[in-house]
């Protein structure tokens, strides 16, 4: 055997490991659709959205698109494609519990029921890409799902989990000290709870599906990507209020008044995480349809 043929099997082989595929328990295909399936889907997902409104994890509202999306889930891969959902919905919305007793501006959202507009920003673009996985068919479709959960969790736990237990906090963009609880700032607790949870959906889709060990390391690294990606845009363009108590906030009530101090008055935390989401799932669905 010549060197270019020894160099060549070196490669395959390398390349070989990378393209293992997970344990692959439910099909890389979508559910068939049934009525049977129909109906399964519409009480499991109404199910868990009562529940959520019941604890007060979502208003009204947010339950209502949550009971939607989590039906289209459902239709898409039974628990397969469920699972992970529910994984990320449940910590996210008893890690949030965690801030009830913390009463400063910059928490007080995230102990709130979640609204509709919070729902769609942190999960519409998971099913959108399950939605193009139903029709078109295409792994990478399925890979986006996971990604942009990632992205999700792992900005979800940083969050929540980075309040609770983090230590100093610093803005991502010129390391100043910042409050805890303001986006854009970073914590290493906080980025190192962001980095199990994306973690924790790359091996959750490397169990569930055959996805491949290069499409699970992808998930993992792109959903802390996403994270930080979301620190610098909430840094960078969210808007941040000066209150007349010199409290620095992301909001401001009807019965107080501050100042717009740094960022833009219509960028919110949900439209960054809306935005930080698109832009890592679009690039990686992209790179993986390009492989």
């Amino acid at each position: 055997m010549d060197g270019e043929s020894i160099n060549k099997s070196k490669f395959q082989i390398r390349n070989s490991k990378f393209q293992a595929k997970g344990f692959g328990i439910f099909f890389e295909t979508p559910m068939a659709y049934t009525m049977s399936t129909l109906l399964i889907a519409i009480t499991l997902a109404g199910i868990v959205s009562i529940t959520a409104y019941y604890n007060k994890w979502l208003d009204a509202g947010g339950a209502c698109v949550a009971a939607v999306m989590g039906a289209i889930v459902w239709m898409a891969g039974g628990w397969g494609t469920a699972m992970p959902m529910l994984l990320f919905f449940i910590s996210g919305s008893l890690f949030s519990k965690l801030q009830k007793n913390r009463m400063s501006a910059a928490s007080e959202k995230q102990s709130n029921p979640r609204d509709f507009i919070q729902v769609l920003c942190n999960g519409g673009i998971a099913v959108f890409c399950l939605l193009l996985w139903m029709i078109e068919k295409k792994n990478e479709w399925l890979v986006g799902y996971f990604l942009s959960l990632s992205v999700s969790t792992a900005d979800t736990w940083s969050s929540e989990l980075g309040m609770k237990w983090g230590g100093k906090v610093v803005d991502i963009i010129g390391l100043r000290p910042l409050p805890t609880g303001i986006s854009g700032g970073i914590s290493w607790q906080g980025s190192g709870f962001g980095l199990v949870g994306s973690l924790l959906i790359g091996m959750v889709g490397f169990w569930l599906f055959k996805l491949t060990i290069f499409q699970s390391i992808a998930i993992i690294a792109g959903g802390f990507t996403g994270m930080l990606l979301d620190s610098t845009l909430g840094s960078t363009l969210q808007a941040r209020y000066r209150l007349n108590n010199g409290e620095m906030s992301e909001f401001v009530k009807h019965n107080e008044n501050g100042r717009l101090e740094k960022g833009f008055a219509w960028m919110t935390n949900d439209l960054v995480n809306l935005l930080s989401n698109f832009i890592i799932t679009a690039i990686g669905v992209t790179l993986l349809m390009m492989v």
